[in-house]
């Protein structure tokens, strides 16, 4: 078992705690916790939004990360109230951990949880025109992954389910393990991965799923046209992931955005909501979003000069 990935993932979640989930906002955010989305005790999910919202809500599902092995929606109560305060409808789902778990069975929890918001889009006023997907870390793969999958019914007849009737418009990835060749490569990264798949990493080729780890190589036409990808200059755990997938979106015509942390807290930087780098993040967030819910084309800011920090390259 991964016990010392898990001890510093949990480590990493606990010591942010005073900035992720001490969040000051405008509106009148309201937050619903464990909902249950499926039988299992792992099915439950978080809601946050505003109580005096007019009309409906854009949708934003949110991953949590901590290597396949650990983490919890607990730990991203703040940022769904940061991004309730956008004006969206913020879905933060748990779901089945390795090794109780395999990562086959953490991604059917996951089409659940958006089979759910589906089914309740009239009871919260939900605009299934426009739902984001984001995710950090493991949630960044996962989150990647599901949006290149959603609709796919061949790909979840193989887990015995139906597409959710989820379409995403739009995705913010951070710091997401897009390549999974690397992260069997990576020492530090070995633990989980005989976690998720219930194998010796170099018998990867027995799990019966194999494919299903390699998010980037399902990502095609229907993935979401605009996409921002965060990731940190230093990042011990997915160094150098984000170039695979801004090539594989570059090479199918999308458009992304990087931005790039550095320094303290590289791995997942845009969690330190105190930060400059991080703010940056969230600003491009919000402009983002109220450019795609009114069907604009993005435009989102220029790289700001002299802040080594942070580096938002727009590539087309």
């Amino acid at each position: 078992m991964a016990k010392l990935e898990k001890f510093i993932f949990d480590l990493d979640d606990r010591f942010k705690d005073g900035f992720t989930n001490r969040v000051q906002t405008r509106r009148n955010v309201t937050l619903i916790r464990d909902v249950a989305y499926g039988e299992e005790e792992c099915c439950k999910l978080d809601l946050c939004y505003d109580a005096d919202h007019d009309g409906e809500f854009p949708v934003w599902i949110n991953i949590h990360g901590g290597g396949w092995v650990t983490g919890d929606k607990h730990w991203r109560r703040g940022q769904g109230m940061l991004y309730a305060d956008m004006g969206l409808f913020v879905v933060t789902p748990n779901y089945g951990l390795s090794p109780q778990y395999r990562y086959h069975e953490a991604l059917g929890h996951l089409n659940r949880a958006l089979r759910w918001v589906y089914e309740h889009a009239q009871e919260y006023r939900l605009d299934l025109r426009h739902v984001f997907i984001s995710g950090d870390s493991a949630g960044g793969q996962l989150a990647c992954l599901l949006a290149a999958v959603s609709g796919n019914a061949a790909f979840w007849a193989r887990l015995g389910q139906e597409p959710s009737g989820i379409a995403f418009c739009g995705a913010a990835l951070a710091c997401g393990a897009y390549d999974f060749d690397a992260m069997r490569r990576n020492p530090v990264a070995l633990p989980m991965v005989r976690d998720m798949i219930g194998l010796k990493p170099k018998s990867i080729d027995r799990y019966p799923y194999r494919d299903m780890l390699y998010a980037v190589d399902w990502v095609n036409a229907d993935f979401p046209q605009d996409v921002l990808i965060a990731y940190g200059r230093w990042d011990v755990f997915v160094r150098g992931h984000e170039q695979l997938l801004a090539d594989k979106l570059r090479s199918l015509g999308k458009r992304y955005w990087l931005y790039r942390g550095g320094g303290t807290g590289d791995h997942c930087f845009h969690l330190w909501y105190r930060r400059k780098a991080s703010r940056i993040f969230y600003d491009a967030v919000q402009k983002y979003v109220e450019q795609k819910c009114a069907d604009d084309a993005v435009d989102l800011p220029a790289p700001i000069v002299g802040y080594p920090q942070l580096a938002p390259c727009k590539c087309e």
